[in-house]
């Protein structure tokens, strides 16, 4: 039986993929099967792993794209600043207050390129070399939703 009191209503999305972040454009490109543009991985090539093709986001993620600072973008790995952009999105498409919404995020994993990037620093100081105190709020899995 369906309880009507507690249904769900979406006013918005959010898209950020690596056909942009235009969703009717995106929807009609999809309609139509045009190709997606995806680009080959020098790390999965040199590797020589099954899959070698990423689809990146080419939007721009500056904190003075997405009206946050400086200071608070440190703390967001690219993950987060993807989430942050799709829900503005979304938010702009619905047309209504932020105090009026809820939002449901989740996310598998932390930011890989910060993985990437203490591991070689470890690695070029033996393991003696600080990182930075934002590499945690970056690195953790929940990294999206925290945010």
């Amino acid at each position: 039986m369906r309880d009507h009191t507690r249904e769900v209503v979406v006013t918005g999305t959010g898209v950020c993929s690596h056909m942009g972040d235009d969703w009717p454009s995106i929807e009609a490109a999809l309609r139509e099967g045009r190709p997606t543009p995806f680009q080959r991985w020098a790390p999965a090539i040199e590797h020589g792993t099954g899959c070698q093709v990423v689809g990146i986001y080419p939007g721009d993620l500056t904190p003075e794209v997405l009206g946050i600072d400086r200071s608070q973008a440190r703390f967001m790995g690219r993950a987060a600043l993807l989430g942050l952009r799709a829900a503005r999105l979304a938010l702009e498409q619905a047309r209504i207050g932020t105090r009026d919404v809820a939002v449901v995020v989740g996310s598998g994993t932390g930011d890989v390129e910060t993985h990437r990037e203490v591991m070689t620093r470890l690695a070029r100081s033996n393991g003696r070399t600080r990182v930075s105190p934002t590499v945690i709020p970056r690195l953790m899995a929940s990294t999206v939703s925290a945010n």
